[in-house]
């Protein structure tokens, strides 16, 4: 018997440990091309010009192009030329920023050791390693995350809590990115620490594997109750033993809905544009964050550093605010328990998902201003951002569609998301494309925040209105709710 039943907490601890140390590192982008600067990759892509004898029109040019402002200052004239003067200023150019955004866009959209070692061994002169290193980590990450969620089952009452604390950790991740940031600086090179994380991350994943988590489901079918009757049968009182072994045998009941229907429903595939465009805002938040930063700081590079590393301290919060979106999101699952399905699995969602959306819209509205002290604001408004987005995005699959079908479910929103994502290197090219376009990339992704707003619009008419189960789903598995609390 696998030890996840018997030792449900240590199983939960150590997958939470596992998230949080390479799950979503991918999304440390932000340290991590700091460094890849420093290395001078794509440097070749900038023109230095150390004689300063470019025109005045090509040089007004150049600013406009880096500041996206039509008159530059004397002050900004002063930093573009000093940046133009000393090309290991670290800042880079907008062309080299682009060229790398390029590798972040397909890793975001696509296994973890094969990841790392392709990052550890990238060079400047073999800059593409980083192609296949991000989209190995990144999907790796996507795949630890998922089966990690099957945890919850063992948390009934806590269900989506857990599921947001593990989405939570997911985030925070990101600051291995950090920590290699962090070590770059006092002298360790990019290598090393990747060849460390790629040791951790073996040693974690085959604990997990070969050790804590099962080969199917944790509680994911009835069989397991089987398994634990035999297992705990001298620790569980005998009238919870007898409704044990009365749970065990609904297996002889039907499936209930099937997989299609389930992906072919309204409630689905709303659900999908809805997790889809908050993908796309938060993968095009990160890439955007260095273009914000430069800008606001007029390229220097300690306030650049500075703001970064405070960007990566605050998200570590997002595991905190996760539990919080968690306990909101469970509280609201237990105030509507006593409703039927649709009516008690979507209306929990709704004040979540419509607090999400003008979270976005704030966190894209507020860089309009141009006020550095400003973008402190903005990087609480994305941790909370993110920990509404992943943990109802992911708690509401687990909770409105058939258990057995959360895997196929979530991999169809991953790879959603993921074609969702790909967007965010048009928005890159429009941000550079003319004078003045950051502003209207910001306004565009403002107004994608407000249209997620719909989303619980239709979940609220869907919960009177629409029906994603079966009859006899909806019998089996108010049966098994009732029973599982008792675990």
């Amino acid at each position: 018997m696998e030890l996840c039943y018997k030792y449900r907490i240590f199983t939960a601890i150590w997958c939470s440990i596992e998230i949080l140390l390479f799950g979503g590192i991918v999304y440390g982008w932000g340290s991590l091309v700091f460094v890849l600067k420093q290395e001078r990759f794509y440097i070749e892509e900038c023109s230095f010009n150390s004689n300063r004898t470019a025109s005045s029109s090509n040089l007004t040019s150049g600013i406009d192009s880096v500041n996206n402002t039509l008159e530059p200052t004397s002050s900004k004239l002063e930093h573009y030329h000093s940046f133009l003067d000393d090309p290991e200023s670290g800042i880079g150019c907008i062309q080299q920023e682009a060229r790398l955004n390029v590798w972040f866009s397909i890793a975001v959209g696509i296994v973890y050791a094969v990841g790392c070692l392709c990052i550890a061994f990238a060079t400047p002169e073999l800059p593409w390693l980083l192609g296949p290193g991000l989209a190995c980590v990144g999907l790796s990450g996507l795949v630890m995350l998922a089966t990690s969620m099957q945890v919850a089952n063992l948390f009934h009452t806590i269900k989506t809590t857990v599921v947001a604390v593990l989405s939570g950790l997911f985030d925070v991740s990101s600051m291995t990115q950090q920590l290699v940031k962090i070590a770059h600086e006092n002298g360790a090179s990019r290598k090393e620490s990747y060849l460390i994380i790629t040791l951790v991350s073996v040693f974690t994943f085959a604990v997990s594997t070969f050790l804590l988590l099962p080969k199917d489901y944790i509680l994911g079918r009835n069989k397991k109750v089987g398994q634990q009757v035999k297992s705990y049968d001298k620790d569980i009182p005998n009238h919870e033993l007898q409704s044990l072994k009365d749970k065990a045998d609904i297996d002889k009941r039907p499936e209930g809905t099937s997989l299609t229907s389930c992906m072919m429903s309204v409630t689905y595939v709303s659900h999908l544009v809805w997790f889809g465009l908050n993908m796309m805002m938060f993968v095009s938040f990160i890439g955007l964050l260095n273009v914000w930063l430069e800008r606001l700081t007029n390229y220097r590079k300690q306030e650049v550093n500075h703001y970064l590393s405070l960007f990566a301290y605050i998200t570590i919060s997002t595991a905190a605010m996760a539990l919080v979106v968690g306990f909101l999101y469970d509280s609201l699952r237990k105030a509507f328990s006593g409703k039927h399905p649709p009516e008690s699995t979507h209306k929990p969602a709704v004040i979540p998902q419509l607090i999400c959306g003008l979270i976005a819209a704030f966190m894209f509205f507020i860089p309009l201003s141009e006020s550095l002290d400003l973008m402190i604001l903005v990087f609480i408004l994305f941790t909370m951002f993110r920990s509404f987005a992943f943990s109802i995005g992911i708690g509401f699959l687990n909770e409105a569609f058939p258990p057995q079908h959360f895997g196929a479910l979530y991999g169809v929103a991953t790879f959603t998301n993921g074609l969702f994502s790909l967007f965010q290197y048009g928005l890159f090219e429009w941000n550079k494309s003319y004078p003045g376009a950051l502003i209207h990339v910001n306004i565009f992704l403002g107004c994608i925040g407000l249209l997620t707003c719909i989303q619980p619009v239709i979940l609220w008419i869907r919960s009177h209105n629409g029906h994603v189960y079966s009859q006899t789903y909806n019998e089996e598995l108010i049966i098994q709710n009732n029973n599982c609390q008792k675990l």
